[in-house]
């Protein structure tokens, strides 16, 4: 009711079951979504995947030391997400990124944070391009990363946001 959306400007991001929902959107529904985010979450329910869909970019944050996460497989469901968002690139999917740096972390008098790194896959053939923040607390959580919830935290939103900026202004 009177609001104005661009819908060549969709863009889907979800925490935990939302980000595997987030995950499966954009490769179910590429038409729908211009890119896709999920924060601390992986690719679950690969029978309901639509496998010759290409999907669209996505970015992945995912904490190394999250109770949920290890639940579900912790490094092994990182790795297979990957591999399943890179699956049309099956030749080293999950091996030798683009881009590599560190994340820039706050400077604060205490950190709650190992590590954080920033690594990038292109979109080449037919795989969309993946980005990825892995990072580790030195405590377990399962916590949006932000500043209010783990001390010397990134900031999950403005990450992904502009990821997504990134993401709509290409063709």
């Amino acid at each position: 009711a009177g609001y104005s959306v661009d819908f060549s400007q969709l863009f889907v991001v979800g925490h935990s079951s939302g980000g595997s929902m987030s995950l499966f959107l954009q490769n179910n529904m590429p038409s729908l979504f211009r890119a896709g985010a999920a924060v601390e979450s992986g690719v679950g329910h690969l029978e309901e995947w639509n496998n010759q869909s290409r999907g669209r970019p996505v970015m992945l944050i995912w904490n190394h030391n999250d109770p949920v996460l290890q639940e579900f497989g912790g490094d092994a469901l990182y790795f297979s997400s990957l591999r399943q968002l890179r699956r049309h690139k099956p030749a080293g999917a999950t091996a030798n990124p683009w881009y590599v740096t560190e994340v820039v972390l706050p400077a604060t008098q205490t950190s709650d944070i190992e590590y954080a790194q920033w690594m990038a896959w292109p979109a080449t053939g037919g795989a969309s391009a993946v980005e990825v923040v892995s990072w580790k607390t030195w405590n377990p959580t399962h916590s949006w990363a932000s500043q209010r919830a783990i001390a010397g935290a990134f900031d999950a939103s403005t990450v992904t946001w502009e990821f997504f900026r990134r993401m709509a202004q290409t063709a």
